[in-house]
């Protein structure tokens, strides 16, 4: 038996459904599961305990299941914003990652989304930042790539995401300039100020459509009707 959470589902036949589950032992899966009409849901920002089987190739099956709590109830710009944590994870958390704080930094995730609106975008910032951590991919803050110099408050850099920041700026190559001084902040988690955690969602927007390699975000869809 372990922990797991529901980030997405899927109607596969009468009464089962193919979910992505994030667990306490076996990181990212895919899973089977049956509900039937007196049993529990079995749906996101729960939190379950689950017993699992090995199936073919890398599905599994949910032999059992119990609802342990309820993470949070989340409406409107915090529901699309939990949703869009989830399908990150699906889309990029390589599956059966095996680390058990994997599904305890997202239960602390969830839980912060139940801040106010003033919040959210600080939440949203530092999960996109731990998640190119928790992927390997991170970047130094303090140097740039191609000069090996310190990042210096009063100058732009542009920004490679498989390199860095480069002090060479470019603007023919149409990429987004950041001051120094915002680089230092976004490094340090600094969100204080509206100027950084625009120029933190401007970056990390163009770091993980790189690492998305294509792959649309569904969730950003919903973000944009509902602004409309």
């Amino acid at each position: 038996m372990q922990k797991a959470v529901v980030l997405h589902s899927r109607a596969y036949r009468e009464g089962s459904y193919i979910c992505q589950l994030l667990t306490e032992f076996d990181g990212r899966l895919t899973a089977i599961v049956r509900v039937g009409r007196n049993s529990a849901k079995f749906e996101p920002f729960n939190l379950y305990t689950i017993k699992l089987s090995q199936g073919r190739a890398d599905l599994f099956f949910v032999d059992k299941y119990e609802l342990d709590s309820q993470l949070a109830i989340l409406t409107g710009k915090l529901l699309y914003s939990g949703l869009y944590i989830n399908e990150l994870l699906v889309k990029l958390l390589q599956q059966t990652l095996h680390s058990e704080l994997i599904l305890s930094w997202y239960i602390q995730v969830i839980y912060q989304l139940k801040l106010s609106d003033i919040e959210l975008e600080s939440v949203l910032r530092n999960f996109e930042l731990d998640l190119i951590d928790e992927l390997g991919v991170s970047v130094d803050f303090d140097t740039c790539f191609d000069a090996f110099e310190p990042i210096q408050a009063d100058m732009q850099y542009q920004f490679y995401p498989e390199q860095g920041w480069s002090s060479k700026v470019a603007p023919w190559l149409n990429l987004p300039i950041f001051p120094g001084d915002i680089i230092t902040k976004i490094g340090e988690r600094d969100f204080s100020e509206v100027e950084i955690l625009k120029s933190a969602k401007l970056l990390t927007r163009r770091w993980l459509d790189h690492l998305l390699a294509g792959k649309p975000i569904k969730s950003r869809e919903l973000f944009k009707r509902m602004n409309r």
